[in-house]
């Protein structure tokens, strides 16, 4: 389905080989910096990256076997990956990340458009998962129109 989708500019998605698994990763470390201010040693938070890394993966086969992982490019160059599930009534995201240096630059804000209007075409509902810590992320998805349906301990569930 998400070839029908209309990014604008430069910005194009593609599906993810398993060339990609070491940018996919390394998006991953990039949105737990935070981890180094631990008084651990560098290769001990490494580690611990890793294997948070491949159980987070492990958790998103079995919970999404459907989903399908595309990375985020401009000019050819990634910059980001997208994650989403799609059934009968919902479009998911279930992970979105764009690189540090991209992003608050309106690539974010360019792509959930573009999906909220295929997902209008295909009668979807949107839905996704924001950690409460991440204001930033939470902002963008409320003036875009989300609305939090849901609130764990950690994480906003929000649709639209």
């Amino acid at each position: 389905m998400l070839r029908r989708l209309v990014l604008p500019g430069a910005i194009s998605l593609r599906r993810a080989t398993e060339n990609d698994s070491d940018f996919a990763e390394a998006l991953f470390v990039s949105t737990r910096e935070h981890f180094y201010q631990l008084p651990l040693a560098p290769q001990q938070i490494d580690g611990l990256l890793k294997q948070q890394y491949q159980l987070q993966q492990v958790s998103y086969c079995a919970n999404f076997p459907a989903a399908q992982l595309y990375i985020i490019e401009i000019l050819n160059q990634p910059i980001g990956k997208l994650l989403v599930d799609i059934s009968d009534s919902y479009l998911r995201l279930i992970d979105f990340v764009l690189l540090k240096e991209k992003r608050s630059k309106g690539y974010g804000s360019a792509i959930l458009r573009s999906l909220k209007d295929l997902a209008q075409q295909e009668k979807l509902r949107v839905q996704l998962s924001v950690d409460q810590q991440n204001i930033g992320a939470k902002k963008l998805y409320l003036n875009l129109g989300f609305s939090v349906i849901e609130s764990s301990a950690t994480h906003d569930l929000l649709c639209w």
